[in-house]
């Protein structure tokens, strides 16, 4: 017996989805060196895998779970 294609198991997906995100903000020199005595002070943030909204539910394994990863930085010269 021949086997024909179909459709049934076809799903049409949508999808959005934030891979990384970086931020960082430098504070004012001047505002440091008068109240903290610092010459420089850098604050940063990192994520990846931040979200994933989809038609069709995402499937992982045991052994490679859904993992989402975050970062904070700091950076100070005095």
């Amino acid at each position: 017996n021949a086997t024909y294609a179909s459709s049934r198991f076809v799903m049409k997906e949508n999808a959005i989805n934030l891979n990384s995100v970086n931020l960082n903000y430098e504070f004012d020199n001047e505002w440091l060196k008068k109240k903290l005595k610092m010459d420089y002070l850098s604050l940063g943030f990192y994520a990846e895998d931040v979200f994933y909204i989809s038609t069709i539910k995402q499937e992982r394994g045991l052994y490679y779970p859904f993992a989402r990863k975050f970062s904070l930085s700091i950076t100070a010269r005095f």
